[in-house]
């Protein structure tokens, strides 16, 4: 938040809600770029997160094509999910780290229940 990265702001309801400004989708490529070699290099049991493109469910390559329909895929398409060298931080997790946990797009905000002051 304090690069302008990432906002915070109340959702209303009693949550905090997280959103990726501007300046942290552009990050997107960098960010790709080392899951691409964590994956490389640290995933003996594979995949620990699969991106897919949201409109038709194909997985993403290492250059972010849809392997289905061959589209570059933008960031606002593409879809985050636990592959099969995930693994869960259980329920005692944090907040965010549980709602990064779920399939959801990129974009998606990450909502927070407020904690007590």
């Amino acid at each position: 938040m304090q690069e302008g990265v990432l906002t915070r702001e109340d959702d209303g309801v009693g949550g905090i809600e997280y959103r990726l400004t501007d300046k942290g989708v552009a990050l997107w490529p960098v960010v790709h770029a080392l899951m691409n070699w964590g994956e490389a290099f640290y995933s003996p049991n594979g995949m620990k997160r699969v991106l897919r493109h949201d409109l038709d469910g194909g997985l993403l390559d290492r250059d972010g094509h849809c392997q289905d329909c061959g589209s570059a895929v933008p960031v606002p398409e593409i879809r985050i999910e636990p592959g099969p060298g995930f693994h869960s931080a259980g329920p005692e997790g944090d907040p965010v780290s549980n709602a990064i946990n779920t399939p959801r797009r990129l974009l998606e905000p990450i909502v927070t229940a407020r904690t007590p002051s």
